[in-house]
């Protein structure tokens, strides 16, 4: 398939609504697979049959109208992704609610996104009801699907609403890890220039099929992989939840070629196939990770089992619609480390404590401007002045960017580590111990000091049947990290507590 850069993608056939998006798919691919799961499976046009039946079936039943939110409280299934198109057709705001959450967190975000209506699974019933008796929302709507949702018959086609490409799509609550979760309202526009970003960095095309593993809750999952899937006409395959050796057993049987996961993912696969003594997967032919650091003895490892693959490292937040930058398909070897160059019609600064703007090569808080970066957070003034200054988002991430406008994560802004006046940052420290053949995975925190305010301390799990102590590990540092940089102390656990996408909970390691 010719690839067309995103200049010409956007003036050709340039949506402005992402409903758009399924009904060009089903136009151009209408017998192509959209979605799998299991035994079950949905083309393009049957697809937009069913979106359309239950756009309606929303409308008459319920009464949802364009600005309304509608809360999924799902897991991963076919019947996710047709109510995504469907909430989206109406014109209304889609909630994705994380079902890993706490029956009060969830609580709190029904209280402040006010949903007309909250659409769940048997499986989740009890959660729902639970929810339902804490809320103070009483006109919420709660409603388990089946299948009449998708066999309802319109009497007339129903056109998608006409919305302004500035207008709220998704309302995604952020992870919250220090504090209440913020509630990020991606707009259209935003997404769309998302997936067409993927589209030209990914090289993906109809002949591309993902596996979905990570929650369709979270941005991966619900633009990296399933909207971009529809904007190529290509095929989502879907796990209902992730489980390795399901995960090995699908990829397996299905002519999947394109996988996006979080690093602790790919750690569990490689953990797996190890064991199995399986043969490299020669199959996959893109790898996209993202939400953590992925440190070289991990990339090193991936690429060995999918020796075919193109690797690329992704970084991005809910605040950007998913991608800031990625990692093009052929960069130098000097450039692994880096999370990629910034996609199109983006603009990226590092910044000092003043906002002054940093030299290439000094470290600074990035921040991101650009369309995929959302204009507010719902309902919420405060956060919406302080995390946003003259259009650009302040990541709350310290940064470099190279000569080459290659960027280098190096911390996030309160996990960095000050020593007596000096700056650690703690994925430098956890890359080298990630490095040590014994090591699975390791958290790095700041602690308090009565001398120097801070010092490093080290949570770390190591490889099965693997045995290491804490002044070996500390020794083998040496080799790498400056004397004051050395973890004053290492504590060794079996598991470590981490959110839904896989990031380290740092702040119940600190307490």
């Amino acid at each position: 398939m010719e690839q067309r850069s995103l200049d010409e993608q956007e003036s050709s056939d340039n949506p402005t609504h992402l409903y758009e998006l399924f009904e060009q798919a089903a136009n151009r691919f209408p017998k192509l697979k959209a979605f799998v799961q299991d035994e079950n499976s949905m083309n393009y046009e049957e697809g937009k049959q069913s979106i359309d039946a239950a756009a309606l079936y929303l409308k008459e039943k319920y009464n949802v109208q364009p600005g309304d939110v509608i809360g999924l409280l799902l897991q991963n299934s076919i019947e996710y992704e047709l109510l995504v198109f469907a909430g989206l057709k109406i014109g209304a705001i889609v909630l994705p609610l994380n079902i890993r959450l706490t029956i009060k967190e969830l609580t709190y975000i029904i209280n402040h996104a006010l949903p007309k209506i909250v659409i769940g699974e048997k499986e989740v019933q009890e959660l729902m009801q639970n929810i339902e008796k804490e809320t103070s929302q009483q006109e919420v709507h709660w409603v388990l699907h089946d299948s009449s949702f998708f066999m309802h018959v319109p009497e007339n086609e129903m056109a998608p609403q006409k919305r302004h490409v500035n207008d709220g799509a998704f309302l995604i609550y952020t992870s919250g890890t220090t504090g209440r979760p913020k509630g990020a309202l991606l707009h259209h526009e935003g997404v769309i220039h998302t997936v067409l970003n993927y589209e030209e960095r990914l090289q993906t095309s109809e002949n591309t099929t993902t596996l979905i593993a990570v929650p369709m809750f979270h941005v991966t999952g619900l633009i990296g992989q399933m909207i971009h899937m529809v904007r190529v006409g290509g095929t989502s395959v879907i796990l209902k939840r992730y489980q390795t050796e399901r995960f090995l057993e699908v990829l397996d049987k299905k002519d999947v070629n394109f996988l996006f996961n979080v690093p602790t993912m790919y750690q569990m696969i490689l953990q797996s196939a190890l064991g199995k003594q399986m043969e490299p997967i020669q199959k996959v032919k893109t790898i996209a990770f993202g939400g953590a650091p992925l440190d070289m003895k991990l990339y090193q490892s991936v690429q060995l089992l999918f020796p075919e693959a193109d690797l690329h490292n992704t970084y991005g937040a809910t605040e950007t619609s998913s991608p800031t930058t990625i990692m093009p398909k052929y960069y130098p070897v000097a450039k692994q480390e880096s999370v990629g160059q910034a996609i199109s019609h983006t603009e990226l600064k590092v910044v000092d404590e003043e906002g002054e703007i940093c030299p290439n090569g000094e470290v600074g808080e990035l921040w991101i401007k650009g369309p995929m970066v959302i204009k507010e957070y719902w309902l919420n003034e405060k956060a919406t002045q302080v995390n946003f200054e003259n259009g650009y988002w302040k990541s709350g991430d310290f940064a470099v960017i190279d000569e080459d406008g290659y960027v280098y994560i190096k911390d996030r802004k309160k996990d960095s580590i000050n020593r007596g006046g000096e700056k650690i940052y703690s994925i430098e420290v956890e890359k080298v111990l990630n490095q040590h053949p014994s090591v699975y995975e390791s958290a790095v925190v700041g602690i308090r000091d009565p001398l120097y305010g801070e010092v490093v301390k080290a949570y770390v799990t190591l490889h099965k049947d693997k045995s290491l102590s804490d002044v070996e590990l500390r020794n083998y540092a040496k080799g790498f990290l400056s004397t004051f940089k050395l973890p004053e102390i290492i504590e060794f656990r079996e598991s470590l507590p981490k959110n839904a996408g896989g990031k380290f909970l740092k702040h119940l390691l600190r307490n």
